[in-house]
């Protein structure tokens, strides 16, 4: 019984081919949608972080150092050492350009700490060392794929031309970053010898929270970051809601199409029953519909976010937010296709259990 049901299922569905095609292209639409916010969601989340050994961050009162904006002077090295905090490891930060289109998020870094302090995987050329030349790049492989930066190449910062020694990767924000050594960044920002932070050990000289002198504050690294993506959760949950309420009118819809396939089949349906196909074998057929319709429309949607994943991230001042298809990604978005496919079954099945059909046929 459950093959006849799934072949007449999909039967009356070839048989109305406009209508499921159409069904199935508002279905893609919103598996699109939903995939695309769950997607940018994580890409989000896990790519705004902080990978490597626990440092605490000294950096300017109020700013978010590990992201730009912060400015520290030689006095607070002085005051770290007297504290007896550890060899503090100056950092710049900043972003570059003419433009918010145009704009390369550098990093100056000591050349002697900046593999310990984030660690990398090196996927063409070679690291930065203390031997470095000047002018010399280490890029990240999101920014060498956004200006089509390649190994011996050129990339311009603020006016001047450093060659592209090597392309890293790291799997965080730090792949839109332009790695240089702390001198040159310095020159380039005009910054004389002062920094945007220090990145010093928590040994417990130092406690988070705690004011310092000239100006700065002890932060734990990676609390910037998190703060940025706080910002951005009135977002998401915007787009969230619209999420769901769009996912509820695919449903709807599909329950009103299997609805109209129902009213018009009633006749069949009613011999079916005549012919001993209790009321859950006919809401069988309806399910495989439902299903069906659900599943084609998925496949498209799927496919569709698949190709945007590789061509499209959002770019803000910089730092690009990739659209992340992974696992969870498509569980969560199996879970929106179930919701889905159940509305759309449940009101067929409610008014067929609530429909005299072998009624209607004596009727006719």
């Amino acid at each position: 019984m459950i093959r006849a049901m799934f072949w007449l299922g999909i039967s009356e569905l070839r048989c109305t081919w406009k209508q499921s095609a159409a069904t199935i292209v508002f279905v893609a639409l919103t598996i699109t949608m939903t995939l695309s916010v769950i997607g940018y969601r994580r890409g989000l989340v896990q790519e705004y972080n902080e990978v490597g050994p626990a440092y605490l961050v000294v950096q300017e009162v109020g700013t978010f150092g590990e992201l730009g904006n912060s400015r520290l002077g030689p006095t607070v090295t002085q005051e770290l050492e007297l504290r007896g905090a550890g060899r503090p490891i100056p950092q710049i930060n900043r972003g570059v350009g003419t433009s918010v289109e145009d704009v390369v998020q550098i990093r100056g870094v000591s050349l002697s700490d900046y593999a310990q302090v984030t660690p990398f995987d090196l996927l063409e050329g070679q690291a930065l060392t203390p031997d470095s030349a000047t002018r010399q790049a280490l890029v990240g492989w999101r920014l060498a794929e956004r200006l089509n930066l390649k190994l011996g190449g050129l990339v311009r910062l603020r006016g001047r031309d450093f060659t592209v020694i090597g392309i890293f990767r790291t799997g965080t924000y730090t792949d839109n970053q332009a790695w240089i050594s702390l001198t040159d960044a310095q020159a380039l920002v005009g910054y004389g010898q002062d920094v945007s932070i220090y990145l010093v050990p928590d040994n417990g000289v130092l406690q988070v929270g705690e004011l310092l002198p000239g100006n700065a504050e002890v932060i734990r690294r990676g609390e910037a970051l998190r703060l940025t993506v706080a910002e951005f959760a009135p977002i998401i949950s915007f787009f969230n809601s619209i999420m769901g309420l769009v996912s509820l009118i695919c449903g709807l819809t599909l329950a009103v199409v299997l609805l109209r396939l129902a009213w018009v089949r009633r006749r069949v349906l009613a011999t079916l029953q005549c012919l001993g196909y209790s009321r859950p074998w006919l809401a069988v057929y309806l399910g495989v519909q439902s299903a069906a319709l659900a599943t084609a429309g998925s496949l498209a949607g799927g496919a569709a976010v698949a190709t945007l994943a590789t061509i499209a991230s959002l770019d803000v001042g910089g730092l690009a937010i990739p659209l992340r298809i992974d696992l969870a990604t498509a569980l969560a978005g199996t879970g929106w296709l179930a919701a889905i496919a159940l509305t759309g079954a449940s009101l067929p099945v409610v008014w067929l259990g609530g429909t005299e059909l072998d009624g209607l046929l004596r009727a006719d």
